[in-house]
């Protein structure tokens, strides 16, 4: 059997305060690095000046600057995945190394383009008017050795960030990349749940799976709905999410899971959440969040090409 592949999501800087928090920690674990350093020691800067002028000169002059840094970097990496078709890896040895040496160039080239324009904003906040522009080029604009101060920190942060959207990706793969698992012997129709036996008012019968159009839970009562009604069921939506087609039905949030081949169109509601419409639900709307619907969108498109 092939090795599987999952999609390369992006989580790192998905979030606004990924990119406060990130360059954030990157400067605090440099100003510890250089603890011992008499020259850039923090704690000399400390004793000398006091803590609030050294949180003013680390805020001021350090982190506003590599905001533009890492924003940059997080560009880059992004455009550098999509240029090169790098969407999806294997779940091999071979591949995940083949995947990091063809991050490394991203990384050696960032520098030339974040590093110019980072420090032309330093030197314009900084030192201009004062110093005019007599200092600026060549060696405040880019050189050899602002080069290498750059290089092990930013492959350290580079392979961090890359393996993190790596890890998420493969951890998230049951929900954001189905490809593989639809393909896969596991995905014989046999091999999932047919029928389910629901009961009402009328008694209990045998419902078929693909006549159902989704599956709820209010109030701790589980329920299937078909164009005939409402049916009771005594599976709890987690044992119908592991017993199910995964790419038939998709758990949209935590109270109900749908076809998939019932979903008639999507919408978008407030604050990252969207509304989906179902063929057989003309009267329902569901509410779905972004995350959800990027996992469900991979679901529709995977079935539309097979």
């Amino acid at each position: 059997m092939q090795p599987k592949k999952i999609r390369i999501q992006h989580f790192v800087f998905s979030r606004f305060y990924h990119f406060l928090l990130i360059p954030f920690l990157a400067l605090l674990l440099d100003q510890i690095n250089m603890i011992n350093n008499p020259q850039r020691s923090p704690v000399t800067g400390i004793q000398q000046a006091g803590f609030l002028h050294y949180l003013g000169y680390f805020f001021r002059q350090l982190y506003i600057f590599e905001l533009i840094t890492f924003a940059i970097l997080a560009t880059l990496m992004r455009l550098y995945l999509k240029w090169f078709n790098l969407k999806e890896i294997k779940l091999a040895l071979k591949p995940i190394i083949i995947f990091q040496l063809q991050a490394l160039p991203l990384f050696l080239v960032s520098i030339l383009i974040f590093g110019p324009v980072t420090n032309f904003f330093r030197y314009l906040f900084l030192l201009y008017p004062t110093h005019g522009w007599t200092l600026y080029f060549p060696e405040f604009f880019m050189s050899f050795s602002m080069y290498f101060n750059y290089l092990f920190p930013i492959i350290i942060w580079g392979y961090l960030l890359i393996n993190i959207d790596l890890l998420m990706s493969y951890m998230r793969r049951p929900q954001n990349f189905l490809t593989t698992e639809i393909n896969t012997v596991k995905c014989n129709e046999d091999f999932f749940l047919q029928v389910i036996e629901g009961f009402n008012n009328q008694g209990t019968m045998l419902l078929g799976i693909a006549d159902i159009i989704w599956f709820e839970v209010e109030k701790k009562h589980y329920y299937a709905y078909k164009s005939e009604g409402k049916f009771n069921i005594k599976k709890t939506l987690a044992e119908l999410e592991q017993e199910l087609n995964p790419k038939d039905f998709f758990r949209i949030n935590r109270s109900q899971i749908i076809n998939v081949a019932q979903v008639k169109n999507y919408s978008y509601w407030e604050f990252e959440k969207y509304i989906i419409r179902l063929t057989g639900a003309a009267d329902r709307e569901f509410v779905i969040t972004r995350k959800r619907l990027k996992d469900l969108k991979i679901i529709l498109e995977t079935i539309k090409s097979t």
